[in-house]
């Protein structure tokens, strides 16, 4: 801007007598003029310096204009002077166009470049219009991707607001995680600034078509198809900092929220909070301290896709990309609350002076990162305490460089806090069993393709089988002389513990959970997804039998000592108990909040055990039905086995998770052992 003050006061009292608008095109008349006609109630040329200062704020809102700059003049008639304000405007094409290749492997964990081209329409109906259109190509497939249509309205008025509507289609690959999904969405909204105060509200429809990736577990597959979310977004920010780069004083408070239930599949309300402060030290190192929470309460179902994730570059450094959380098979599941706090120190190259522009552009980074992630329960007190169980942290250093002033590269080392121990397998325990009268020997299906045998004695592994595929259940026969193992491509193994080899295999041609034989070991019996169970005779396989047993997923089952009676444990979070004779159902048991995933008897038939991703193994009378005790665990608990003689229950827990200082990799835990 370029103000002739020359031989003026500042003080001096004035009157705008004419505003100049030069350069304009399209744009309309009534739009600059609403722009510029605070200029009119100007009373001094200090009044004029702030109020061109709005003008031109107001002018570049509408987007349409590359520069805008103002000049005020003055000249006496008849002896009273007379103020003039010329504005000065450079209009945009209004036709623009990208080509560009980039990665987004960060914001949509697809690691392949894409060719982003666009094309946007400024200024269309002369008022400040903007339509855009962006369309993206992935290299790996070759075709449309993702796209989107945008259009946005500014409006000159108090709080500076415009409305855009956006018609989008995006694809999400998380092939690694588990699954990919496309989105095709609806979304308009107001944006509304003032100062430091910001205020976005957004309603959104989105239809999301989830898919599964090869291997992916149950609880990424009972959510797969086309489901709608039709919702309401606010986010609201207060930001005084300076830069938010590297800012070097100043704070950010920042809320979003997200109601989820006007019509469509999924109901819910998610809820962000941050909070950052930053302050300069006497040797110009700048310290910020953020805190961010997030909860996700369902009143209805919600979707994986709705969860909170942490791990990567953004969210966690020194995890890797949404690592920090549970895991099922590998698979990341998301949670549903979470918290982190983070502290950097920015501080200058010791090399180089203070007025040196480079110091400003390149800073030494040393940060700290800490926090978890955890499910609601629905209990106040059990809900902290997953929160504040195996906190995570990381801290590291290294440098960062400002990217003209829009973003920060980093590169860091990073050093998370976990430590390594090796026991055993080299992947997680999916489950284990006794061998049936021999009370020293114990064997365990784990993800490393390997079944091991335990001699209890003296507390290591006494023989290695190698298998075909990632294990996640294991059986052995009442006999002794055989073990069945299966993997997630439902074949199963027998293997004879004779000869510790393998003498056959099966493939099934649908979802097998677990299997278990009778104490004849001449009917084999096998949960599948349907909430059925398989009977099958044995050796030569012939199915005999299909019970329908549950609504939802059968997932585990497992017989009484006497052989009278077996359990099946469900994804509708209850236990039945049948009678083997006349296959009936005899009792059911439903203290659980989550899927059932192991069950176990003791040796003497009247205690049932069940694990599952609540934070305790239920222990219950068999014959009752009513609670004995709970064991409190950290995490959730996929196999439980009694000791064939004794009340020793053995178990382990999810141990797949990334960086977890407080959980050893491949371990079991006995409930029962003296302290001795």
């Amino acid at each position: 801007m370029v103000l002739d003050t020359a031989n003026l006061i500042e003080t001096k009292p004035i009157r705008i007598n004419r505003v100049d608008i030069v350069g304009l095109k399209r744009t309309k008349d009534d739009i600059v003029k609403k722009a510029t006609k605070c200029l009119f109630d100007s009373k001094t040329i200090s009044d004029v310096i702030a109020k061109t200062a709005i003008v031109k704020r107001n002018l570049m809102q509408l987007e349409c204009f590359n520069d805008v700059s103002a000049k005020l003049d003055v000249d006496s008639v008849n002896g009273q002077d007379r103020y003039y304000v010329t504005i000065k405007v450079e209009e945009c094409n209004w036709v623009q166009g990208h080509v560009k290749i980039l990665s987004d492997a960060h914001f949509d964990n697809n690691p392949d470049p894409k060719l982003s081209t666009g094309v946007s329409f400024s200024n269309l109906f002369c008022r400040g219009e903007k339509l855009n259109l962006v369309s993206d190509i992935y290299s790996s497939n070759k075709k449309f991707s993702t796209g989107s249509v945008s259009f946005t309205k500014p409006l000159i008025a108090l709080f500076s607001p415009y409305l855009y509507t956006t018609v989008f289609k995006n694809h999400y690959d998380r092939s690694k995680f588990g699954y990919s999904f496309d989105e095709y969405g609806l979304n308009t909204g107001l944006n509304l600034s003032h100062e430091y105060f910001k205020l976005n509200l957004l309603w959104e429809g989105v239809a999301r078509d989830l898919k599964n990736a090869q291997n992916a577990p149950f609880g990424i597959r009972e959510q797969l198809g086309l489901t709608l979310k039709s919702s309401v977004k606010m986010t609201a920010s207060y930001d005084t900092r300076d830069s938010g780069v590297f800012p070097s004083y100043g704070s950010l408070v920042q809320c979003c929220s997200e109601f989820a239930g006007l019509g469509g599949s999924h109901e819910f309300v998610k809820n962000e909070l941050t909070l950052q402060h930053t302050f300069t030290t006497l040797l110009d190192f700048a310290v910020t301290g953020s805190f961010s929470f997030g909860i996700l309460d369902k009143f209805g179902t919600s979707s994986i896709l709705d969860n909170f994730y942490l791990g990567g570059p953004l969210t966690f450094r020194g995890f890797e990309e949404c690592g920090v959380g549970k895991k099922e098979d590998g698979s990341i599941m998301g949670s549903s609350m979470f918290w982190r706090y983070n502290t950097h120190v920015h501080a200058p190259l010791p090399f180089l002076s203070k007025k040196n522009k480079l110091s400003h552009l390149i800073r030494i980074h040393l940060f700290m990162n800490s926090g978890n992630v955890g499910n609601r329960l629905g209990n106040l007190t059990k809900d902290i305490r997953g929160l504040i169980n195996n906190v995570r942290l990381s801290c590291g250093a290294g440098l960062a460089l400002n990217i003209n002033n829009l973003m920060r590269l980093e590169i860091n080392y990073c050093l998370p806090n976990k430590e390594y121990t090796y026991k055993g397998h080299s992947g997680s325990v999916d489950q284990l069993c006794w061998h049936k009268f021999n009370p020293d020997l114990l064997s365990t299906a784990s993800g490393d393709k390997t079944v091991k045998v335990w001699d209890v004695r003296h507390q290591k592994c006494s023989n290695t089988i190698l298998t075909k595929g990632e294990n996640i259940n294991i059986t052995w026969s009442p006999d002794g002389h055989t073990i069945a193992v299966g993997n997630k491509e439902d074949l199963i193994t027998f293997i004879d513990m004779r000869t510790l080899k393998p003498i056959s295999e099966q493939q099934f041609n649908f979802e097998v959970n677990e299997m278990s034989w009778n104490n004849e070991s001449d009917l084999f019996f096998l949960t599948n997804g349907l909430g059925c169970v398989h009977v099958l005779s044995f050796p030569d396989l012939v199915q005999r039998h299909i019970v329908k047993a549950h609504p939802g997923t059968c997932i585990c089952i497992e017989f009484a000592p006497n052989g009278h009676y077996f359990a099946v444990g469900s994804a509708d979070a209850s236990v039945s108990l049948w009678d083997l004779e006349n296959l009936a159902c005899v009792q059911t048991y439903t203290r659980l909040d989550w899927p059932v995933r192991a069950l176990s008897f003791s040796y003497d038939g009247k205690m049932l055990a069940s694990g599952s991703e609540d934070l305790y193994v239920d222990i219950a009378d068999v014959t009752t039905g009513e609670k004995i005790t709970d064991i409190p665990i950290e995490a959730a608990t996929f196999t439980v086995a009694w000791h064939p003689k004794q009340y020793l229950l053995a178990f382990a827990c999810d141990d797949k998770e990334q960086f977890d200082r407080k959980r050893d990799t491949g371990n079991l835990k006995v409930f029962g052992f003296s302290s001795e």
